[in-house]
């Protein structure tokens, strides 16, 4: 089960907490997904929030970090314009350039204005 896991992971990590993570308790009526969702949105909401306390009553408790919860969600491809944008007034010249990285060779399309 996806508690479980998360517990497990959590519990192997040799993090030392600082005192100010909060503590989230998961219900025993709460869908997993749900919560690791909910959890994603926590983190995402400020990089500067590293970890939080989680609490399963009849299971223990561990600290979960960023990293431990990314680990359950599958990445995402999005393509070209699956974002949101602000266009400004007047007339757009966009010129696309591939750019390479010089450590391991992958190529990026990028635009200038």
């Amino acid at each position: 089960m996806l508690v479980d896991e998360l517990l497990a992971v959590a519990q192997q990590s040799s993090y030392t907490p600082d005192g100010t993570e909060p503590t989230v308790l998961m219900g025993d009526d709460q869908q997993p997904e749900e919560f690791i969702s909910a959890l994603v949105s926590y983190f995402s909401e400020d990089d500067g929030r590293a970890s939080v306390r989680l609490e399963v009553p009849g299971r223990g408790s561990a600290y979960l970090q960023r990293a431990h919860v990314y680990t359950f969600v599958l990445p995402a491809e999005k393509g070209f314009g699956s974002s949101d944008a602000w266009f400004t007034p007047g007339i757009s010249d966009y010129r696309f350039v591939t750019v390479r990285c010089p450590a391991d060779g992958a190529e990026f399309l990028v635009t200038n204005l």
